[in-house]
């Protein structure tokens, strides 16, 4: 049985990083793993693109198992609208590992990478690995040939103005880009954080903690953010408190482009806020996810909170009522741990 289980949910093409045009998507971080000082773990790749690359590792060997599998059936299959939550908790499901480390694709890290993850997880803590920004081999600064790549590469999200807007109030002229939380460690080695503000990104947690929370919360799905601080607020709820940042665990995430749209091509407005999704399992003390279908009351809460400020500055005419209601028709429940069993 292995140790660490490594869980990377991906839905880009083959060749997304911008400053490495001709390197794969999983090769940097493959050679960062086949570097590890730490051996007993396995790999997974929950790929949304399974179907066009399943083959990848059909001929490949390495020193640790790897998982390259298809994620399970979604009702936001066929909107084709994002659903990562789905597809970490698919990961969730195949996992052996005593601990997950959460990955994100186009990465690559040191040699000492899960040694530290396993050895903060030994002491009590789950470790939070902070982000440095990579174009190319060299660390990405605040330049204004940076702003010109972010609005050439995301564009189609905001402004060139707003993206120098964003730059300039997070980092100096020529600092480097990275995790915004390195700011807090300033003159520390260690941190501990709050798991309800600080948990995404390179986190890890206990399988036994993530089985009682019951995963992700597949709700958040059918658009876009706050899965994993809604994951780390839960935690915190269920007793999980102890989060620690250590300067030493870093991580290269690799300038890359937008998700692929043969995943994911949904390009209507969203269903709702899922800060109002957050708010209400806090409001609730909803801990475990995924175990009971939101009554009329809570998709009252979730739509009256989408349609104002903070969620929405027009009334909520920005989101799509009637994706709210096919989101609320379509909640499923499941258990993972029963999942799990049918797997393993």
């Amino acid at each position: 049985m292995v140790k660490i289980s490594v869980i990377m949910a991906t839905a880009r093409d083959n060749y997304p990083m911008i400053g490495l045009p001709n390197t794969f998507i999983f090769e940097p971080t493959l050679k960062s793993l086949e570097n590890q000082t730490f051996n007993s773990f396995e790999l997974i790749i929950v790929d949304a693109l399974y179907d066009s690359r399943k083959d990848y590792f059909k001929n490949k060997k390495y020193e640790f198992p790897v998982k390259h599998i298809k994620p399970k059936p979604s009702i936001w299959d066929k909107y084709g609208a994002w659903r990562v939550c789905n597809q970490l908790n698919t990961a969730i499901i195949h996992a052996e590992g005593e601990l997950i480390v959460r990955i994100d694709d186009c990465c690559s890290f040191g040699s000492e990478f899960l040694e530290k993850f396993w050895a903060w997880y030994k002491r009590g803590f789950f470790a939070q690995a902070l982000v440095i920004y990579h174009h190319g081999t060299k660390p990405l600064r605040n330049t204004e040939e940076a702003k010109r790549l972010y609005y050439n590469t995301y564009g189609w999200e905001c402004s060139y103005e707003e993206i120098v807007q964003k730059l300039d109030s997070l980092y100096k002229p020529g600092e480097i880009i990275r995790d915004s939380r390195w700011r807090f460690l300033e003159g520390k080695s260690v941190l501990i954080g709050d798991m309800r503000c600080w948990y995404y990104g390179y986190g890890s947690a206990s399988i036994d903690a993530l089985l009682e929370v019951n995963g992700y919360d597949e709700n958040f799905d059918g658009c876009k953010s706050l899965e994993e601080v809604d994951l780390g607020s839960r935690l915190y709820m269920a007793g999980y408190k102890d989060l620690i940042m250590d300067e030493s665990l870093t991580v290269i995430e690799h300038f890359h482009g937008p998700i692929s749209k043969k995943a994911v091509w949904y390009e209507g407005k969203p269903p709702k806020c899922n800060y109002a999704l957050y708010l209400l399992n806090q409001k609730k003390n909803r801990y475990r996810a995924n175990s009971d279908i939101l009554k009329e009351e809570d998709l009252k809460f979730v739509w009256e909170k989408t349609c104002r400020e903070p969620c929405s500055h027009c009334g909520g005419k920005d989101y799509d009522y009637e994706m709210f209601k096919v989101w609320a028709k379509n909640q499923r429940t499941f258990n993972l741990a029963e999942e799990r069993e049918k797997n393993l």
